[in-house]
């Protein structure tokens, strides 16, 4: 498809859009074409609407673009509708924010509202090229409702706690590994803010128990992103990265949880909107800012060429063809993981691999890490986990049996290419 023909079709989905939108300031015959526009999704219409004020306004201290590009925030603060926002300059050249269209009342955690904020973005804000940062609740490539529906069940395996109980099901502790299934990291982590049972649930985006399952914001884009930023917990997977491969060109996330202050948003726009992109500086930044902290020294980051997937799910399917059967007798305490409590549906892709693979599997399978993963970073401990082990990508090991999780895990891109679940 052209880009002239794109960019008409999603001219015609816009109007349609803008039928139930209220348009408040200018309209798409107003706005030039620029190189990029960056939209920044945040779904705050929940507990985590006070970090999302303090990173909107974050934004406007850091670089604000000009003629080189657009600065767009999608914006839902409880009790409003969402707005669509233009972090600019005004007419005297001090930072300004324009509200340009406010949507109706609706779920911003649906593929669909993803979806019509994308477009009417693009149509608003034309450019050569888009950047999205997804900012809300997340759990990874977990189908949706798992995070919630099956912590009373699931096993403590992460031996962190004295309260941990290897191998023992409780149903009533929801989040086992800590005192009375409470998380005393509760106000800090993104995933938990303000739930101290730590059963908050979402794949991705959470109002009034809706989220947006991986599959669904997937197929909700409507055209390549020259990069997607997850400010968002548990992203960081091969799963995601994978299922992503064809929409975007780089992601950078987390593998572990992120803590709520989110992005340090005023020193990485500049790199965001140099051209070209340096996500390698926004990576870096992002660690740097954590790394330097006297207490909260909490970060992971990854950064991943998606032309580079393919390469790495090839030799992984070898391996999996070969050591499948060996899942089943590894030591999965002494894997790398990156969840707390219960929720042992994270681990280390690379640590993984080389418990299963012959030591020349495992050289090429790093080889094909390293062209994949481009920049990766993180502290000594995140929280309470010791990251002794960091490939940049989690993974999901199926270790205890949990049949629905197989099953729909079968239908993800990266187990129907490498087959890691028969």
């Amino acid at each position: 498809m052209t880009k002239h023909l794109q960019y008409i079709l999603l001219s015609i989905m816009a109007i349609l859009l803008f039928t139930s939108c209220e348009e408040v300031k200018g309209s798409p015959e107003e706005f030039q074409k620029k190189g990029k526009t960056i939209l920044v999704y945040m779904a705050a219409n929940n507990n985590l609407s006070e970090d999302a004020r303090n990173n909107l306004a974050d934004m406007q201290k850091g670089h604000v673009p000009g003629d080189e590009g657009n600065l767009v925030v999608y914006y839902h603060y409880p009790n409003q509708n969402p707005l669509l926002l233009n972090i600019t300059h005004n007419e005297t050249g001090a930072v300004a924010v324009d509200t340009v269209y406010r949507f109706p009342a609706r779920n911003s955690a649906t593929a669909a509202s993803l979806q019509s904020a994308i477009n009417v973005t693009a149509t608003y804000f034309p450019a050569d090229e888009y950047g999205l940062i997804l900012w809300s609740h997340a759990t990874g490539w977990l189908p949706v409702n798992y995070y919630a529906s099956n912590p009373q069940t699931s096993l403590a395996v992460t031996g962190s706690h004295p309260f941990d109980n290897w191998q023992q099901k409780n149903q009533t502790n929801p989040l086992q590994g800590y005192m009375n299934g409470d998380d005393p990291y509760a106000d800090i982590v993104k995933m938990v803010k303000g739930n101290r049972n730590g059963i908050l649930s979402r794949s991705f985006g959470s109002e009034e128990g809706s989220e947006i399952d991986l599959k669904e914001m997937v197929n909700a884009l409507p055209f390549k992103f020259s990069f997607i930023i997850f400010d968002a917990c548990l992203m960081g997977g091969i799963e995601v990265a994978y299922q992503l491969k064809d929409s975007t060109d780089h992601i950078l996330f987390s593998p572990t949880e992120t803590l709520a202050n989110g992005m340090p948003y005023s020193v990485v726009m500049q790199h965001l909107f140099s051209n070209p992109t340096d996500l390698t500086a926004v990576a870096k930044e992002y660690y740097n800012f954590y790394n330097s902290q006297t207490s909260l020294k909490y970060a992971t980051v990854s950064l991943v060429k998606t032309s580079e997937l393919d390469n790495l799910a090839s030799v992984a399917k070898e391996i999996f063809d070969t050591g499948r059967d060996n899942i089943s007798s590894i030591n999965i305490r002494g894997i790398q993981r990156y969840y707390r409590g219960n929720k042992h549906w994270f681990y280390d892709l690379g640590d993984f691999i080389e418990e299963i693979s012959t030591p020349e599997q495992y050289a090429r399978f790093n080889e094909a890490m390293k062209r994949a993963v481009t920049y990766k970073a993180a502290t000594p401990y995140f929280i309470d986990i010791p990251i002794n082990s960091f490939s940049g990508l989690s993974t999901y090991i199926p270790y205890f049996n949990e049949s629905e999780l197989d099953r729909y895990y079968k239908t993800l891109e990266w187990n129907r290419v490498c087959g890691m679940i028969q």
